[in-house]
């Protein structure tokens, strides 16, 4: 089993990394894109009534996707050192697989995801060919090899068995790349610790700049067919917008949301 203080260093150097990188993705964040990117009728159906308001439901949209991405590849590569200092395990070579390792007489090819619900059916299809395929290796240059393969997620619970390969999900995932049934609960507090309050302070940040560039822009978007419809619909409207006004400005082409 790993001691607290090497798997709170191991833990904390990844939430390090990842907290540069997420850094890095939210100050590349442009007002201009994600207006292009969104549906405005949307925000109008959900009653986004200030700039306030519209800054922090684009900053949540932009965001829940991009981090649940990278914390995945953070939690993966959690579990490849994890696996490394217990069984000596590594990244594997083969075509979708994550980390190969022994265990007894029994080596064990794993592919990482997040969560259970990970894929759809063609990218199972893809998974079970990769998984084929390595197994097939293996077994060319020793046909005797006893070779596990495992889709295993980082959250979730349970096992099931596929035939050709066993999902595993969440503590027993951790129980079996470490050979500890605690560990997926000792892992909460290296990466609260790890985290602190970035992630809330780098999302207030986010939403505090788009809401000051909205409102610098905002009369550059009466311009623009996104922002006549966000106005329109009564978000950020500070007073009536004169008809003659919106005609005379949609003539004209605009250029404000241009890539």
């Amino acid at each position: 089993m790993l001691a607290n203080p090497v798997l709170a260093e191991l833990v904390a150097r990844h939430i390090t990394e990842f907290g540069e990188r997420h850094k890095t993705s939210i100050e590349k964040i442009s007002l201009i894109r994600l207006l292009a990117k969104k549906n405005p009728y949307l925000f109008i159906a959900r009653q986004v009534n200030t700039l306030s308001d519209l800054a922090q439901e684009l900053a949540t949209a932009t965001l829940s996707s991009s981090e649940e991405t990278m914390f995945g590849n953070t939690l993966e590569a959690i579990a490849i050192d994890i696996c490394a200092v217990t069984y000596g395990g590594h990244k594997s070579a083969a075509t979708g697989i994550d980390l190969e390792f022994m265990d007894g007489s029994c080596r064990y090819l794993i592919s990482i995801k997040s969560g259970p619900n990970w894929g759809n059916s063609s990218q199972v299809k893809r998974l079970k060919q990769d998984f084929a395929r390595a197994v097939a290796l293996i077994r060319q240059n020793n046909p005797t090899v006893n070779v596990l393969a495992v889709n295993g997620c980082c959250y979730g619970s349970g096992s099931t068995d596929y035939g050709t390969y066993r999902k595993v999900c969440g503590p027993s995932f951790w129980e079996l790349i470490s050979g500890d049934p605690d560990l997926y609960l000792r892992l909460v507090e290296p990466i609260r610790t790890a985290a602190s309050n970035g992630f809330v302070t780098e999302r207030a940040q986010l939403i505090e700049r788009l809401a000051a560039e909205l409102a610098e822009s905002w009369t550059l978007l009466m311009g623009n067919l996104t922002g006549r419809l966000l106005l329109e619909g009564g978000v950020g409207r500070p007073k009536p917008v004169p008809t003659d006004c919106l005609v005379r400005r949609c003539s004209a082409p605009s250029t404000f949301l241009a890539e």
